[in-house]
């Protein structure tokens, strides 16, 4: 049975971009993701990351079926090269340590053409694809906006790596199949649940940020009742030092017109005074804690009262 999408021009058109995406963009996509976890070490690197992973399952941006082609449950070695555009997009984006461009700052926006860094024409690829899915309904692009569209994809793809221009070229005159579209369709809402997934990371970030806020202004109010207390504390010091250096020169007045003397004879009277109080406090404690013999009564001879 024919397919729909060869009956026109336009229909035909939209199906070759469609497989320009998936098979020339996962084949790019493969290629940047091995640079970063060869496939010698991918289990190894997989594994690193399965915490990560695994909240992207929980969070049904990574399906049960390609968690299972990450973590095959017969315990053989993964391939990455069963992991369809969809996945590959979503592992560069979250185990490969890749950001936005710093051209635009987004994965969203379509970069200036002078961007030609892998995460630029990551973008580029993301950025067409959503363009001719708007056109999904309809299944038809005119020419002008095939061409263009053609054009930009294929830099984008033959930049990226692992595919030649001569490959891209091929791609024109395959055969048409409706699969390609599904694969789109696959991707583009594949990526709006990521995007809702980073969304809510970002909302969780802020309000975290906002109690960290909290707690450093709290902090910095207790520093400052702090240096409040301890400038307070450095003026009563000086303030005592400023005593003892006045009784200080008093003391030196008054030895050099004999006070001193007196003043020491007074205080050695009083010393010796109280002394004197205090030991006789001792002796009549001593005395009156000691126990006087016990007298026993004088009592009569046995033979008395017989």
């Amino acid at each position: 049975m024919a397919s729909v999408l060869s009956g026109t021009e336009g229909k035909d058109n939209f199906s070759r971009l469609c497989r320009l995406l998936v098979d020339g963009g996962t084949k790019a996509l493969l290629t940047v993701f091995n640079s970063s976890h060869p496939p010698s070490s991918l289990e190894a690197s997989l594994k690193k990351n399965k915490a990560t992973l695994k909240k992207l399952l929980k969070k049904k941006v990574i399906r049960q079926e390609q968690w299972d082609l990450l973590f095959p449950p017969s315990g053989s070695q993964p391939n990455a090269k069963k992991y369809d555009i969809t996945l590959l997009f979503c592992l560069l984006r979250n185990i490969c340590n890749l950001t936005p461009p710093l051209t635009t700052l987004s994965w969203d926006v379509l970069p200036p053409s002078t961007d030609t860094t892998k995460e630029a024409n990551m973008c580029r690829l993301k950025w067409y694809r959503n363009k001719i899915f708007a056109h999904v309904k309809s299944t038809e692009l005119k020419e002008g906006d095939f061409l263009q569209c053609w054009s930009e994809i294929s830099k984008a793809i033959v930049n990226l790596g692992g595919v030649t221009e001569g490959e891209v070229d091929a791609l024109k005159d395959a055969p048409l199949g409706e699969e390609y579209k599904n694969v789109l369709e696959d991707w583009y809402y594949h990526d709006l649940e990521l995007a809702k997934e980073v969304s809510e990371l970002k909302a969780t970030t802020a309000k975290e940020f906002s109690k960290l806020s909290a707690t450093t202004e709290k902090m910095s109010g207790d520093i400052q009742h702090t240096t409040e207390e301890v400038s307070k504390l450095k003026v009563t010091t000086e303030k005592i030092a400023g005593d003892i250096q006045d009784i200080k020169r008093s003391i030196q007045g008054q030895s050099s017109s004999g006070h001193v003397a007196n003043i020491s004879n007074v205080t050695l009277k009083e010393c010796a005074t109280s002394a004197v109080a205090d030991n006789a406090a001792v002796s009549n404690t001593a005395s009156a804690s000691v126990e006087k013999p016990h007298t026993r009564p004088k009592g009569r001879s046995l033979h008395e009262g017989y």
